[in-house]
Order: C-alpha cells, then structure tokens, then sequence
C-alpha cells in the first residue's frame, strides 16, 4: 500500500457578537454517509508559510478575511486510508480573528466544490460549536480556544 504524507494549515476563526465570540465553520460531505463541520484549512503552497497558508485558505474556503492571527494552536498529525492509499497528514492551526463583515467570493478548488456545502457562524460554547465538529481532534482543540479566549485573551485585551 503507498503512503502519501501532506502538510496543511487552518484556522480557527472567531468572531464577537453580542458579548460572545462565535466559530466559523465549514460543511463538508465527502460521500457515502461521511459529513460533518470542520475549520478550514488546506495544503501548504511551494514558497508559503504556514501562517500565510492558513490565512489564505481560510478566505478562499469562506470567503471571510482574517484580520489576525490571535496565536499558534498546535500541529496535528493523522492518519488515514483512502481506498488503496495511506494519508499522514500534518495540520497546522491557529486561532484567527476575523475581519469586516463582507463575505467575498469563495474561491474552491474542484474537490472542494464538490465536497463544501455549507458556511455557517456557531455559537463558541461546549454546547454548540464542540458539538457541531465533526473530529475529536478538532473538538479538543476548541475546548483550549474557548478556555484561552475567556481566561487570557479576554484579559489582555
């Protein structure tokens, strides 16, 4: 069986409303059964940063700016098979805050335009957004941004 090992970076990407910070999230529907909401994030470009990567996959997967880069998250590695591939991905992520309201033009690739099929603002609490990912490794992820953002970011603002 051949191995394939990627690098990829995204964001997670909140924004303020209504004294709450809420997480924007992408539907994704990959086939046979197998959907669900996740941050975006995408391949590294050849020259591109992780960071710069980040940021530019989270406006062409929503169409949202990223206004900055609140901090580094940590790097994720899986592992997986698809049909007679074996996947080792790295996947860079930062928590990002977003910019001005207008959302511009998503700019999908072919594969994305088949699998995205929603964008939508969540509620960043235990209940909603944690709820609503689709992997473990990304709901635990969010538990650290929703504790970051209430205990220090809040306070050095």
């Amino acid at each position: 069986m051949k191995t394939k090992t990627t690098t990829s970076a995204g964001c997670f990407l909140v924004r303020r409303r209504d004294d709450k910070y809420q997480l924007l999230l992408i539907h994704k529907d990959w086939g046979s059964g197998n959907a669900g909401w996740v941050p975006p994030k995408g391949a590294i470009q050849l020259g591109e940063s992780v960071e710069e990567a980040a940021i530019r996959e989270t406006k062409e997967e929503t169409g949202h700016k990223v206004a900055k880069i609140i901090k580094f998250l940590k790097v994720n590695h899986n592992e997986f098979q698809i049909e007679d591939q074996i996947i080792k991905k790295d996947i860079h992520w930062f928590l990002a805050l977003a910019g001005d309201e207008k959302q511009e033009e998503l700019r999908l690739t072919g594969h994305e335009k088949k699998t995205e099929t929603d964008i939508r603002w969540f509620d960043l609490d235990l209940d909603i957004a944690v709820a609503e990912l689709k992997f473990d490794d990304e709901k635990q992820i969010c538990r650290e941004v929703i504790s970051f953002l209430e205990k220090d970011y809040e306070k050095r603002k």
